[in-house]
């Protein structure tokens, strides 16, 4: 039986079952020779697992393999069976609900965008989702569509992803607070399909587990910084980390200097996020227009965007560079913090910011190593990434499909 409440997932009863879903999760095809090396086991075991999944019709064939050292037949392949569910993330944005339908693999099989006003009402974006999922169950029905495993919603604010509660929305004051997300969704569809509300970043954290062409790990932070902001992401021992009030990962509202007297839009003085907010940042720029009027930063653009700074400091310009030093600066202190309290084995770094260029990535680095601790011999691994446009979605998708795994296959 399917829970009916989204929730963080448990860890399946079967440590060995956890490992071969995980192999199969990460490799496009597997003979059970392959997941006997791969995880240390013997292969009758690994033998007697995958019957059970086959039987289950989570694992389907796919082929042969290639011939043996030893010349003998071509060994059976497995893989998911990207037909047996699928899963869908409404990510809710200020403007605009993104939905995109995911298989077993996280192989994004559909995708649409649904237009709403500017601080749509939480009525508004319920009946929106409830409309998308009552279509696509018909279609499910009389197209013979594979079913909904999983739904998730992403949030941009504060969640309680235990109870499904927006506690706070920032691009939609109309919500009003403690709305609880869940409980409008399942009464709205009236279906037995977990739902699982979670931050937008919390869940494009939970993506990097399945990033196949980067190193594992169990310990990171993915920090996103950008035209919306700085926040992250913290994965400690492989889980999300909420914190008890839901706010861990809020480094943008870190306190980096005390005497400042600039107002966050949270009310406090002296957050990280005043210090390099974009918009903060080109007003300063323009500024100064007059006493660098040769600066590249303005070259035939009235109006210049933060990516003219990010470009004309690259290009050695005398203002630009000035200018994404002290973003630097204060960054390093962001990252230094977040290092000090998580320890994390790598942060990942995205949104505008990590497409700065070499001089922003190259003074952050030799500003990070001067900030803290620096009598200490130090492992500081900073990925910048290109912002993921599916990674917040693969995310959302890929903790549905764990929580099901766990709820719901035992061997």
């Amino acid at each position: 039986m399917i829970k009916k409440s989204g929730s963080r997932p448990k860890t399946i009863r079967n440590n060995n079952l956890r490992l071969i879903l995980d192999l199969y999760g990460k490799n496009d095809s597997l003979s059970v020779s392959d997941i006997s090396r791969m995880v240390n086991l013997s292969r009758t075991t690994v033998s007697k697992i995958n019957e059970k999944l086959l039987g289950s019709s989570l694992v389907t064939p796919c082929g042969k393999g290639g011939s043996t050292d030893e010349g003998g037949k071509k060994p059976e392949l497995y893989c998911l069976n990207r037909n047996f569910g699928y899963f869908v993330c409404f990510h809710i944005l200020d403007e605009f609900i993104n939905i995109k339908y995911f298989d077993l693999t996280l192989s994004m099989v559909e995708k649409k965008k649904i237009p709403t006003e500017v601080n749509e009402t939480v009525e508004k974006i319920i009946d929106i989702i409830g409309s998308e999922i009552k279509q696509y169950m018909e279609k499910a029905v009389s197209s013979g569509m594979p079913p909904l495993l999983g739904i998730t919603a992403a949030i941009h604010g504060i969640v309680d992803s235990e109870k499904g509660i927006c506690y706070t929305a920032p691009h939609f004051p109309s919500w009003g607070s403690n709305r609880n997300i869940r409980k409008m969704i399942r009464e709205k569809i009236s279906l037995d399909i977990p739902v699982h509300v979670e931050s937008w970043i919390r869940f494009k954290a939970y993506s990097a587990k399945e990033n196949r062409d980067s190193e594992s790990f169990k310990n990171y932070v993915l920090l996103d910084a950008g035209r919306h902001g700085i926040v992250s992401g913290v994965v400690v021992n492989g889980a999300l980390l909420s914190g008890s009030h839901y706010f861990s990962g809020e480094i943008g509202h870190t306190i980096v200097s005390a005497t400042d007297t600039r107002e966050c839009y949270c009310g406090g003085r002296g957050c990280l996020e005043t210090f390099i907010d974009c918009r903060s940042l080109l007003k300063k720029a323009i500024s100064l227009r007059e006493k660098y009027p040769s600066s590249l930063i303005f070259d035939n653009k009235e109006k210049p965007d933060i990516f003219d700074i990010f470009n004309a400091s690259n290009s050695k310009d005398a203002l630009a560079c000035i200018l994404m030093e002290e973003i630097a600066g204060w960054f390093a202190i962001g990252v230094s913090n977040i290092y000090l309290m998580f320890d994390p084995e790598i942060v990942y770094f995205e949104g505008d910011y990590a497409r700065a260029g070499d001089f922003f990535e190259k003074k952050l680095m030799e500003k990070i190593n001067r900030v803290s601790l620096n009598r200490l011999d130090k492992d500081f691994r900073i990925v910048f990434n290109e912002p993921g446009h599916n990674a917040t979605a693969t995310g959302a998708a890929a903790l549905a499909r764990d929580f099901y795994l766990a709820n719901n296959i035992e061997v």
